[in-house]
């Protein structure tokens, strides 16, 4: 009995010590993975701009403001200036008139993807003033408009609700 426990306990030494004397002495190359995202194209964005429905100046163009930045600072989207493109959106509305379809059509021409506009308005009560925005996207590859959200609440979230319309 003593010499099967002399037996494994050497035999376990020498497996420990060959064991230990791979990994310092191992001839193992480092290897480096690095993950790339592949080249894409940018999807091109135009805001058209966020009228003022009523209320302060600054609302409308606080919001569109905002909505640019994050478009800005995203890494799918390209921001594309729409009056340097000699693009009109004065007119654009809700989206379904005359006026919109010759936007739509002259956007997708020069080459936007999608376009951005929405509507703010201040609606002040007895107890206090409460924001609306109406947000809507087009999309200039399906040729028709995809999406549109409303948003209400006081003034002190005008900006989330531009950073939620932005992530939406």
């Amino acid at each position: 009995m003593t010499q099967v426990k002399l037996i494994s306990a050497w035999l376990g030494g020498v497996l420990l010590i060959a064991g230990l004397a791979g990994i310092l002495e191992s001839w193992a190359a480092d290897v480096f993975l690095e993950a790339t995202r592949p080249d894409f194209q940018k999807i091109s964005l135009g805001v058209a701009g966020i009228q003022n429905g009523g209320g302060p100046d600054w609302l409308g163009g606080r919001i569109e403001e905002v909505l640019k930045k994050d478009v800005k600072r995203s890494l799918v989207f390209d921001l594309v200036d729409l009056p340097g493109l000699g693009i009109k959106t004065s007119d654009i509305g809700n989206g379904v008139g005359a006026g919109s379809k010759a936007v739509f059509k002259q956007a997708a021409e020069k080459g936007v993807s999608v376009l951005v506009w929405g509507k703010a308005g201040l609606k002040e009560s007895n107890k206090e003033a409460d924001v609306n925005m109406e947000g809507f996207v087009y999309d200039s590859g399906s040729d028709e408009v995809v999406g549109g959200k409303r948003y209400a609440g006081s003034p002190s979230v005008v900006r989330l609700m531009a950073h939620r319309f932005a992530d939406e």
